[in-house]
């Protein structure tokens, strides 16, 4: 609590801003200070944010700010502040409507919750967030809700309930018409499955999956991350006519998922190569390494541009360091041969006063 005390702690003391732009301008830039990276930056951002928020009662703002701190917490392995954050961010998103929002936190409280080794808490707040993400509709938040959800089930034995997580997942998505969601419902649920090896239904819901696949309107990016999964599962089962035949599908649609046409091709080869037909396995690991070269051409040639102008860059400092010590040495030179000259025209003004002196000295004696 003492850095949320921290955050809080100068709102009053802000002048209010004429609108919400400084804001929005501070949360956007906060948005990409954490996508370059630069972590810190982007907590300075939001901490702004939940300083200013309150006086122009932005609730919705303040809590995703909060919300994002939690994030960049949990990337900076701070579980606690990560905790509390999330924790005052779901306290403003109760007073509202947004139940997708509180979904949302909910989730990741649980997820923190299992990381800190309290499982019983992790399932009860995932519990409060499937049933909050239920009651928005939202898709979106269903879909995180229930994926968080049934993995926090599984990790704790709770194998029967995550799965019927997931099936709610799915119906809910047919029951919307959303059938790139089903496919994302499936593809966990084919991880789950395979990881227990339930050789059963992993085969029952990859009818399921072909079914959905058949019902696509246009083939979109889900489509062939599931068709990936489906090359996948059906690799591992040694069954290499049906990734063969996966991987043509791919192939026909040009990927669209995860996969790089060089790594569609690769695939294919080694199906051929594990049904012993070496010919057309050696023809395909060619147009793999051909389409890699080609693929990668570019970026291969723009990194070595950019090193070579690294090097250059570098080269160029250092003739500049050079230049800059000789330099300095040619100036410490000429100040050590002024310095000499000084001693010397000092040293004869201090033997001419001395002479002088002496001769005054013999004067008046001679005088006397």
């Amino acid at each position: 609590m003492l850095i949320l005390s921290l955050v809080f702690m100068s709102a009053l003391a802000l002048p209010q801003p004429a609108d919400t732009l400084y804001i929005r301008t501070l949360s956007d830039k906060g948005v990409d200070y954490f996508k370059s990276g630069d972590l810190d930056a982007a907590l300075k951002c939001y901490r702004k944010v939940c300083e200013a928020a309150p006086l122009m009662r932005d609730t919705a703002r303040w809590s995703a700010a909060l919300s994002s701190m939690g994030a960049i917490y949990r990337r900076k392995q701070m579980p606690d502040s990560c905790l509390a954050c999330y924790q005052e961010a779901l306290r403003l998103a109760e007073h509202t409507h947004d139940y997708a929002e509180q979904a949302n936190l909910q989730s990741n409280i649980a997820l923190c919750y299992l990381s800190a080794q309290k499982p019983d808490m992790a399932m009860t707040t995932s519990d409060k967030a499937v049933s909050a993400a239920r009651r928005s509709g939202e898709m979106e938040a269903i879909m995180f809700a229930g994926y968080a959800g049934s993995s926090i089930y599984f990790r704790c034995g709770a194998y029967a309930k995550g799965i019927q997580v997931l099936h709610n997942l799915v119906e809910e998505a047919a029951r919307q018409d959303k059938p790139q969601y089903m496919l994302r419902g499936y593809r966990i649920m084919l991880q789950m499955f395979d990881r227990r090896g339930m050789r059963d239904s992993v085969s029952h819901y990859m009818r399921a999956m072909d079914s959905t696949l058949n019902v696509m309107p246009a083939y979109t990016r889900e489509a062939a991350m599931a068709l990936e999964q489906q090359a996948i599962i059906y690799t591992k089962y040694r069954n290499f006519r049906k990734s063969l035949e996966v991987h043509q599908k791919l192939l026909n649609h040009q990927g669209g998922g995860n996969l790089t046409i060089d790594k569609i091709y690769l695939g294919m080869a080694r199906n051929y190569y594990s049904l012993r037909d070496y010919l057309r396995a050696m023809k395909f690991y060619d147009r793999a390494v051909k389409t890699a070269d080609s693929l990668y051409a570019d970026k291969l040639k723009q990194q070595a541009s950019d090193f070579q102008s690294h090097i250059k860059a570098q080269d160029e400092a250092l003739l500049e360091s050079e230049s800059q010590q000789k330099a300095l040495r040619q100036e410490i030179h000429t100040l050590r041969k002024a310095l000499y000259i000084a001693i010397a025209i000092a040293g004869l003004l201090v033997t001419g006063l001395l002479w002088r002196m002496k001769k005054n000295r013999h004067g008046l004696h001679e005088l006397k």
